[in-house]
């Protein structure tokens, strides 16, 4: 299963204006592709998932979904102190 799937059968619905809304897979494709660009191109990165709503206006539920898939690809790790860095690559 892709990372795309993964992401699209974890990701909750959630009340928006009184009616349910459910995340769609693009959007949040799309935002793991930027935050896995940001992390190759800024080597030693290390953000809480609190800083990386902050820096790039995520809300809780997609943040939650990005980190957790780039998680489960193994390409972030999360620290003791909470903050997630780039898992280098085994050889």
């Amino acid at each position: 299963m892709n990372i795309a799937a993964r992401i699209f059968s974890r990701v909750p619905e959630r009340a928006i204006g009184g009616g349910t809304m459910l995340i769609v897979e693009r959007p949040v494709v799309e935002w793991i592709e930027r935050v896995r660009a940001e992390y190759l191109e800024m080597p030693g990165l290390s953000l809480t998932r609190w800083q990386m709503r902050r820096l790039w206006l995520l809300d809780a539920t997609v943040c939650d979904a990005v980190v957790d898939a780039l998680v489960a690809a193994d390409f972030l790790r999360r620290r003791p102190n909470d903050t997630y860095v780039r898992r280098e690559s085994r050889r």
